[in-house]
């Protein structure tokens, strides 16, 4: 070995660079930032957390500067800023779509333009401007621009636990592509087929959200599709109308859309609503209009061409690649009665979802692709125990901030220097049916709360079925609350073995915790089937006895999961109710005096801050 090799071999060994990167999403539906170090996540929240504005799209100065502050970095040592799509490229689709849909969308075309110049084409001096807001006296920080579904799919297969897998992206543009099939592998990720704008499955799902008034709220055609009737008229007619007139599905998943029967604004397919209303025979649904049973019959119509879809996506998948795992991300990812159904179909050994699929997910993508594949970085594999922490990512608040807070308000609260004394008090409270804030360590970066910022209950009380209903009815966007189960209990009470570590999966509850539906059900109005008795567990589970579940670990949620056991101990019953902790069109309580306002702004009978308990008895 020759001299020089040696001292080279000697001083990678010896001294190793340390990447620090900074992944950012912004101006979609949800705006994100994430900090990652030698590919692993240090930090990681939704803008939304600190404008206080639920959904918030615009760039994240707030989680820019939680970033920094949890990681300690300055804006110095950063070695890059990553935003997870490309402008341009993005902003060319843009354009072209405006001679899809010619001559229609060339007055919005006229109404969006300046935005679109400043916003997309532009979009490198604008990210510079507003990062120079956060840091006027740092230095320029290099700027890389990932693409938008590497991005997704770097979020799923970078973060899983996994070697080597298939890697399926559902999303919608960011700058052509809506459909993506790779294969990861180390740290690469090799895309094998792709689906482009116009045409896509997460395009047709989300044109139906928009025609009955749902979009922005996919999760209620899943809603209302348990109340479809698969054996109606209504229902194969409108089935049958999506395959023949809609979108031709084919073998392999690749789905064309009609785009004759769709229109294109601001880079969005959404329905013709005169040619749609011509095709089903029903008009549009209002906002906020009554939901009808032909609306249910619809949305099962479009959940079953979603599902089949999926599944033929999947089996393509694992063609193509030969990989008996599978890592899924993007818009779609979200669903958990998808998800539940790719699991019970058995395509794959293991499937990964990640915690933050959609849009927030994208900033993580970025800068671990911006890592792995743009810093030709080699990729560490972490365990399963390891990964189950990625939902935890954000805020956290000391005893001693929360009691400064505590005597700030005048409130005296009740302080537990044993945690398990905590948890036998909380866990009593919920057995005698009350309604319970929980707040605890650090703000999950996920899609559904993990026990770290809930509100909790009984899942079996009708009581707290009424008083959760008098507060969040009028919120029509608030999906169901979700099971949170002890892990290692969850077969007592679903039909199929769960691994749901951070809520993605909607699963069958077992027979005995269902109330069989009467012969002459499909028969009865709306109105009467929703009134039905669901179960044991009414709250949190659909018309037809699925559940979404959110299975809890030890080592992920080591508080919650000791709080479950206490209730367990108290009512022989391993679940609780697990819904957000926020109050209707509010985003997740982030900070203690967040979790306080909406403690004083709900209907609650107690609010857990780490170690202290506030009663308003």
């Amino acid at each position: 070995m020759s001299r020089c090799l040696l001292q080279t071999l000697l001083i990678s060994y010896f001294y190793h660079e340390v990447i620090k990167i900074l992944g950012i999403s912004a101006f979609e539906r949800e705006a994100a930032a994430a900090a990652v170090m030698d590919g692993q996540v240090q930090a990681a929240a939704r803008e939304s957390s600190f404008s206080r504005q639920s959904c918030d799209p615009s760039f994240p100065a707030g989680a820019i500067r939680f970033c920094l502050q949890e990681t300690g970095w300055s804006p110095a040592e950063l070695d890059a800023i990553v935003f997870y799509q490309k402008p341009l490229p993005r902003f060319d689709r843009l354009l072209r779509s405006i001679l899809i849909d010619a001559p229609g969308g060339f007055q919005h075309f006229q109404q969006e333009l300046p935005q679109w110049i400043s916003e997309r084409f532009f979009l490198k001096r604008s990210l510079q401007q507003k990062l120079r807001g956060i840091w006027p006296e740092g230095r320029v920080v290099p700027l890389a621009f990932a693409h938008h579904h590497l991005s997704q799919a770097a979020n799923a297969f970078f973060s899983s636990p996994f070697e080597e897998a298939a890697v399926v992206v559902i999303d919608g543009p960011g700058e052509w592509t809506t459909t993506t099939i790779a294969i990861g592998q180390g740290n690469r990720i090799t895309p094998l087929k792709e689906i482009r704008f116009p045409h896509g499955l997460a395009l047709l799902y989300s044109a139906f959200a928009h025609y009955l008034s749902a979009a922005g709220a996919e999760h209620l055609l899943a809603h209302l599709a348990a109340y479809g009737n698969p054996e109606s008229a209504d229902f194969h007619y409108f089935y049958e109308t999506i395959q023949d007139k809609l979108a031709a599905l084919r073998q392999d998943g690749s789905l064309r859309l009609q785009l004759e029967n769709f229109n294109i604004r601001n880079g969005a397919v959404v329905p013709d609503a005169r040619r749609w209303e011509q095709l089903f025979g029903i008009p549009g649904r209002k906002p906020g209009g009554e939901w009808t049973q032909t609306h249910c019959d619809l949305a099962l119509a479009i959940e079953r061409q979603t599902e089949e879809s999926l599944l033929h996506l999947a089996r393509e998948a694992r063609q193509l690649t030969g990989l008996p795992k599978l890592c899924l991300s993007g818009k779609l990812a979200q669903h958990g009665r998808l998800n539940g159904r790719l699991y019970e179909a058995g395509l794959f050994d293991e499937i990964y979802l990640p915690p933050t699929p959609g849009e927030a997910g994208g900033a993580i993508g970025a800068a671990l692709s911006y890592y792995h594949i743009g810093r030709l970085q080699p990729r560490t594999v972490r365990s399963a125990g390891e990964v189950l922490h990625h939902g935890l990512l954000g805020p956290s608040f000391s005893n001693f901030e929360i009691e400064r807070l505590l005597r700030q308000q005048n409130l005296r609260p009740q302080y537990f220097a044993d945690f398990e004394d905590l948890c036998q008090e909380t866990a009593v409270r919920l057995a005698k049916g009350q309604l319970i804030g929980w707040f605890q360590g650090k703000q999950e970066f996920s899609e559904h709360p993990l026990g770290n910022r809930s509100l909790l209950a009984d899942p079996r009380s009708p009581e707290v079925l009424q008083r959760f209903h008098r507060q969040w009815n009028q919120d029509s966007d608030r999906a169901l609350p979700t099971l949170a189960v002890l892990e290692e209990d969850a077969a007592r009470y679903f039909t199929t073995p769960l691994h749901s570590p951070f809520g993605l999966l909607q699963a069958p509850l077992l027979p005995e915790y269902c109330t069989p539906a009467p012969d002459d059900y499909a028969t009865w109005p709306l109105t009467r089937k929703r009134a039905f008795p669901k179960g044991a567990f009414p709250l949190c589970t659909e018309a037809d006895g699925y559940a979404r579940v959110y299975s809890v670990h030890w080592e992920r949620t080591p508080h919650f999961w000791r709080l479950l056991r206490a209730f367990r101990e108290q009512s022989d019953c391993s679940m609780l109710m697990n819904a957000p902790f926020c109050g209707p069109g509010q985003p997740l309580a982030s900070r203690p005096q967040d979790a306080l306002s909406s403690f004083q702004q709900l209907d609650l009978d107690a609010l857990v801050l780490n170690n202290f308990l506030i009663s308003k008895e």
